[in-house]
């Protein structure tokens, strides 16, 4: 790949929180190809990636947005950018995104409603993929991690977003609204239930905002 691709990395990180030690090793394994690396802390990973897409757009030919418990080798690296640079896709591996600045654009961002973090990558890649500019590709390594019930809540209530936002399917409307009486955990039934308050807060939400809001114009 040609050396004067200029190529930026952003990483959202939640607050308190920190690199995975095989993202630091990762890190450090591209820094001589890397024009800056941009570490956004906050508590929305929609936002803090934007953010972080916007502050380094005008200086840099292609940005790898990653997350901060993920693993490469350098050459994988490398063959990701190359990859998004000449093909002007959002390259998908794992929890990484690789694309040019305006690509990005046309996407028109994380959506922000998403509270804190899931479905938020699902609903951008999406989006992407209805535009002909996705491009799903193995080479990043992502930490597995079973969802705590807390996390399993967030989940549920986000996906309801996701389904008024994406899904037209009537099937599988049905099926995500008999989750919750389809498990016998109790506390695994009150997750589930997360996705019938999301459906009301999030169909308020899209009322007054729209249903297809960009975050990056």
């Amino acid at each position: 790949m040609d050396h004067k691709v200029k190529i930026g990395v952003v990483i959202p990180v939640r607050l308190g929180g920190s690199l995975s030690e095989e993202t630091k090793k990762s890190l450090d394994s591209i820094q001589n190809y890397v024009s800056v690396i941009k570490v956004i802390y906050g508590k929305n990973v929609s936002r803090q990636r934007n953010i972080g897409v916007k502050e380094i757009a005008n200086s840099v030919d292609v940005i790898a947005l990653i997350d901060d418990d993920v693993s490469f080798e350098s050459e994988v690296f490398l063959n990701l950018v190359k990859m998004a640079y000449e093909s002007s896709m959002i390259v998908h591996s794992a929890a990484s995104w690789f694309f040019r600045p305006d690509v990005y654009m046309k996407v028109g961002g994380f959506d922000e409603r998403f509270i804190r973090v899931y479905e938020e990558d699902i609903d951008f890649n999406d989006r992407a993929r209805r535009l002909g500019l996705f491009l799903g590709v193995k080479g990043v390594k992502h930490q597995k991690k079973v969802p705590t019930f807390k996390k399993l809540f967030l989940m549920r209530f986000n996906k309801a977003l996701y389904m008024l936002k994406n899904e037209r399917n009537l099937k599988e409307w049905l099926r995500q609204l008999s989750m919750p009486f389809r498990v016998k955990h109790p506390l695994r039934f009150l997750a589930h239930l997360c996705f019938y308050i999301g459906i009301i807060y999030y169909a308020v939400i899209i009322a007054i905002s729209g249903r297809d809001k960009k975050f990056i114009p």
